[in-house]
């Protein structure tokens, strides 16, 4: 790979991490406490979609694509009215609302879609269990062995930690998975921990991170509906 074009997939990169880390993982409130010490573009306002196919992104280079959410799943449209959004869960349960609304209004313009987990016993624990899509301009000869790798060298140098890839099978081709834990909050009790996957997607001059974030508790439970919504994304032709 050039020069340049090592440089411009490490900026790319980065603010893919950044997004991982910070929207797509936090769950506010309802993470894992470690003790101190241990080791979007914007669209037209709209309301939540109930599960089912989304359809998110812009015409190719940006990319277009589809995902197909679990029942109990809601999409949110980049762009809208966030606080009515968050606000509907004020009185089943607060946590679960203030920590959607943090997450939304965190979104970067580099988002393509969001969605959560809307299921009643989901919400009434507290926990956010979301999804970021975002997408990254790559140089054209950076292909998905090349992109992962990258990703993959920067996430364990934010966490630590050795983080295995996994290459999978989805609709849109091959993909590769890194699954971790990774601090997003300091609170009196320590550091609040994510359970966080991303899915790594390539075409050229365009890399696909879905990110999805849970907590460790409920990592098992999580994994395979993650799967699922990252076996179904379609990229357009």
């Amino acid at each position: 790979m050039r020069v340049d074009s090592r440089a411009r997939l490490q900026l790319g990169l980065a603010l893919a991490l950044a997004v991982g880390l910070l929207a797509g993982c936090g769950t506010s409130g309802s993470a894992t406490a470690v003790p101190s010490g241990s080791s979007a573009g914007s669209a037209a306002p709209a309301s939540p979609a109930p599960g089912g196919s989304i359809v998110v992104g812009t015409p190719r280079p940006a990319g277009a694509f589809t995902l197909t959410l679990p029942t109990g799943w809601r999409a949110v449209q980049i762009g809208s009215n966030y606080a009515t959004i968050a606000s509907a869960y004020n009185r089943t349960n607060l946590q679960f609302a203030s920590s959607l609304m943090s997450q939304l209004v965190a979104l970067p313009k580099t988002a393509s879609a969001y969605a959560y987990d809307a299921s009643d016993a989901t919400v009434q624990s507290g926990t956010v269990v979301a999804l970021t899509v975002t997408e990254v301009a790559l140089p054209a000869d950076v292909n998905l062995d090349a992109f992962s790798a990258e990703v993959d060298r920067q996430t364990s140098l934010v966490i630590e930690a050795d983080v295995p890839v996994q290459r999978i099978q989805t609709a849109s081709g091959p993909a590769d998975q890194l699954v971790y834990v990774a601090p997003f909050s300091k609170t009196a009790a320590g550091t609040e921990v994510a359970a966080v996957t991303q899915v790594l997607l390539v075409v050229p001059g365009r890399g696909y991170v879905l990110t999805f974030g849970t907590t460790p508790a409920r990592a098992a439970t999580d994994a395979p509906v993650f799967a699922e919504i990252a076996r179904s994304i379609a990229l357009a032709p």
